[in-house]
């Protein structure tokens, strides 16, 4: 007999946040509902009543009502529920107050793949068992006695049906996760492209997107074509060879425009990049009568 599948809610107020769990989490696999979302604990208490979902992914840091505040609230009436709790800071007292509401697991941001299949597995085996609570020793123990998935809506489909269905799952959320990296590549290249001139570095995009720096560079340079540094060294390139052609600007001025506050360090990523230093190839430019090199 096929069970129902499980419903899931994710309660955070960064959107990027919030996709990165969509395109991660392997619902399919564990029979979840693709999760429903909202940013702000107030209409995840409306959802809470209307919907009851099975597993709650929740944020710490919320505006208006925090997450512990909201476990306060729900977790007394809604003890079926599985609250797994995601924080972007590793704080000892908010953990230990989160576990007197029975939730499963603590994750960080930015949140990894393989920690988050394990707090899904784990919530779907306690609503599989009707057990409230499993300690880490008894959840190691059962996860050792098989290497079965804990829970699969699929499990009792027809021979060969669920090898197809686990491939077509496979694909689908490839095909979602880099649709979310897309979107993401092309906002930080929009940043960019405004905000060149700024001190740009990966720890930002780190914090905005929670994503590890080491994945949030792999998959721009797969979208883009390059990586965050160079394309923002691409960027101030050309917005100063623009300069260098349609501007008398001093190359020091010109240097600052761009980002750059050694007019030497400049002037050498310049020739880098153009085979030339910014002085002469300003004066072939002028001798070519003002046209690109």
């Amino acid at each position: 007999m096929q069970r129902r599948k499980y419903k899931a809610l994710i309660i955070d107020d960064e959107r990027p946040a919030r996709q990165v769990i969509q395109a991660l989490g392997k619902w399919e696999k564990y029979g979840i509902e693709t999760p429903m979302e909202v940013s702000n604990c107030i209409d995840a208490l409306s959802v809470l009543e209307e919907t009851q979902p099975d597993i709650v992914f929740l944020d710490m840091y919320l505006p208006v009502m925090d997450g512990i505040e909201f476990l306060k609230k729900t977790a007394p009436v809604n003890q079926k529920t599985k609250f797994i709790v995601i924080s972007g800071f590793d704080e000892f007292e908010y953990a230990r107050q989160s576990l007197r509401y029975g939730v499963v697991e603590y994750l960080l941001k930015p949140v990894v793949e393989d920690e988050l299949e394990r707090a899904l597995a784990r919530a779907v085996y306690m609503l599989d068992t009707g057990i409230d609570q499993i300690t880490e020793d008894e959840w190691e123990g059962e996860k050792s006695e098989s290497e079965a998935p804990p829970s699969d809506a699929n499990a009792l489909d027809k021979p060969g049906e669920s090898t197809k269905s686990t491939k077509s799952t496979e694909i689908t959320k490839s095909t979602e996760i880099h649709a979310t990296m897309e979107d993401i590549a092309d906002e930080i290249r929009d940043f960019i492209e405004l905000n060149y001139a700024d001190d740009i570095n990966l720890d930002m995009f780190s914090r905005r997107y929670y994503l590890t720096k080491e994945y949030l560079s792999r998959c721009f340079k797969e979208v883009v074509g390059c990586g965050i540094y160079e394309f923002v060294t691409l960027t101030r390139m050309n917005k100063a060879k623009e300069q260098m052609i349609n501007t008398d600007e001093m190359i020091r001025d010109v240097a600052a425009m761009v980002g750059y506050s050694d007019q030497n360090y400049f002037s050498r990523a310049f020739k880098k990049h153009y085979g030339m230093y910014p002085s002469e190839f300003r004066e072939k430019s002028k001798a070519e009568g003002g046209s690109e090199i």
